[in-house]
């Protein structure tokens, strides 16, 4: 595997024009995917979303705007978290 994008990298998902910061990248049936850390709120950076997105849909973030902002609550697509700091992929 050698992905296009590393930890720590913000990055702009084409399809469902978001951005985040990617937390970890791993490999899942041949494809690389990235867990990617989305604010809820662009002016707080205290709760975020986790989502796992496709590397094809990514690029590197050049400030796209506008960018949506997911709810705060949980599906099965998403992860809502209080803090970032308390969370960690496993």
């Amino acid at each position: 595997m050698s992905p296009r994008f590393g930890v720590e990298q913000i990055v702009f998902n084409r399809k469902t024009n978001e951005k985040g910061t990617v937390r970890r990248v791993y490999e899942s049936n041949g494809i690389t995917r990235h867990a990617v850390a989305v604010p809820v709120l662009q002016e707080c950076s205290s709760f975020f979303n986790y989502s796992d997105w496709n590397e094809d849909v990514l690029e590197v973030e050049q400030e796209h705007s506008p960018v949506k902002n997911r709810p705060l609550v949980g599906n099965n697509k998403t992860n809502a978290t209080q803090a970032e700091s308390g969370s960690t992929f496993k």
